[in-house]
Order: structure tokens, then sequence, then C-alpha cells
């Protein structure tokens, strides 16, 4: 039975988020970065964003601080969020926007692409820079930090999950 997308938050500085079920192209791709100890068949993927302070397609120390100001704020988040479903004995990780890889269990082969995921999932449109692509957010344009979780969990569990953890602070 498919799962309809659900959104969480978009209030100025929440964390937005929507839940989707992963389609046979997305398990296929997973496997690569999360291994074959995962049942994908039940695979939920949770894209988020961020609104940052500065636009992140911009260059120089102010861009790379707001990102690691919001990568640490994805982090703490997703992390609880994470421990408390891992903790319900379900599997649960992120991956790391920067390098695609997993953050919490073991690597394999492959990286997560957040932005190309997010465009397949959400028809959101893209800018190639040459180096990377960059999403453009239809209310945060390219003010925006995205990150993504993955559980195989029961969607109930994960939105459970989800309003147990307090939510990340908003920009200051």
């Amino acid at each position: 039975m498919p799962i309809p997308s659900l959104h969480g938050p978009a209030a100025a500085g929440a964390l937005e988020y929507s839940v989707h079920p992963a389609n046979a192209l997305f398990r296929r791709e997973l496997a690569r970065v999360f291994g074959d100890s995962v049942d994908y068949t039940r695979m939920l993927i949770i894209p988020t964003f961020q609104s940052a302070r500065v636009d992140l397609v911009a260059m120089g120390a102010h861009a790379e601080e707001e990102k690691d100001r919001l990568f640490q704020t994805f982090y703490d988040w997703a992390t609880g969020v994470c421990k408390r479903l891992q903790g319900a004995g379900h599997w649960a990780d992120f991956t790391d926007p920067a390098t695609g890889l997993p953050a919490l269990g073991d690597r394999f082969t492959g990286v997560y692409p957040d932005v190309i995921g997010m465009q397949a999932m959400l028809n959101y449109d893209v800018i190639d820079t040459g180096c990377c692509k960059i999403i453009t957010h239809p209310r945060f344009g390219t003010k925006v930090y995205p990150a993504t979780m993955f559980t195989t969990a029961p969607l109930e569990d994960l939105l459970g999950a989800i309003q147990a953890q307090p939510p990340p602070a908003s920009p200051a």
C-alpha cells in the first residue's frame, strides 16, 4: 500500500520535511549506500529543508559558516530521531549532505545525492553550477540547506519519533 507524501512544519526557522516511500529505482540505489542488510521494501525517505540566512550558491566564509551551522542543526535533529527509531528496533540512518555517505552506519560503495533525490521525489528545480547541483526550494529559493534521513520504521513510528524529538533551534 503506497504511503502518501506527508509534509512537516514550514514555519520560519523550522526544519521542513516530507515522507516518501522508496520506489524500485531508489531501493536499488540505496542498497549501494546502506548495504544489503536493510529491508528496502519498507524504506521511507525523509527529505528535509532548512531556510538559510545567506544564499548557499555563494562562495566564501559566510556561506561556509552557514552550511556548517545548518548541518549541525540537521545532524543533532536527525541523530535524535534515528536513535529513537533504533531504540524501538527499527533501522534508521541519514546521509551527510557534503559526502552522501551514511552518518550512523557502515559505508558501502555508493553515495546518496540529496539534490538529485529531492528533484526526483519533489520535482523541484535544480541549478547545475558545473561543480555541483543546487536545489531551488519553492519558498526559500537557493537560500536552503537540503539533507535526507531514511528508515524502515512504520510511518506511525517515524512520525512519533519526529514528534518526540525536540525541534531544531530557530536561527538566532
